[in-house]
């Protein structure tokens, strides 16, 4: 009984960091563009991730929006499990549809 109790609480605590690793990809992607084109986080006008689910998987995108540019940027993309969604309202839209698009811009603010 004990056993099951130890790794019942290893796997949430494993789950929890993956789970985490989540929005930070967005934070860490958003900050090496802008390092990359020696940008300040001003410049940014909007961003969001559009996930797309694949059966139990999602397509996640994320986009800016410059000030001085009329198109979006797509600027990393990842796949990932639905389950690693921190958000929950996130997850729960794809439970019922196939795309959901996720404002970001809080994030740049905390860059």
């Amino acid at each position: 009984m004990i056993e099951y109790l130890f790794w019942g609480l290893v796997a949430g605590a494993i789950g929890s960091l993956i789970v985490l690793a989540v929005w930070d990809w967005v934070v860490e992607a958003i900050t090496d563009w802008l390092h990359r084109w020696g940008l300040q986080k001003t410049v940014i006008m909007d961003a969001w991730v559009w996930f797309e689910r694949m059966g139990t998987q999602a397509k996640a995108q994320l986009f800016v929006k410059r000030h001085s540019h009329q198109a979006p940027e797509r600027i990393s993309v990842e796949r990932l499990e639905i389950s690693q969604i921190d958000d929950a309202d996130v997850r729960e839209a794809l439970r019922y549809r196939r795309e959901h698009r996720q404002n970001v811009m809080h994030l740049v603010h905390q860059i």
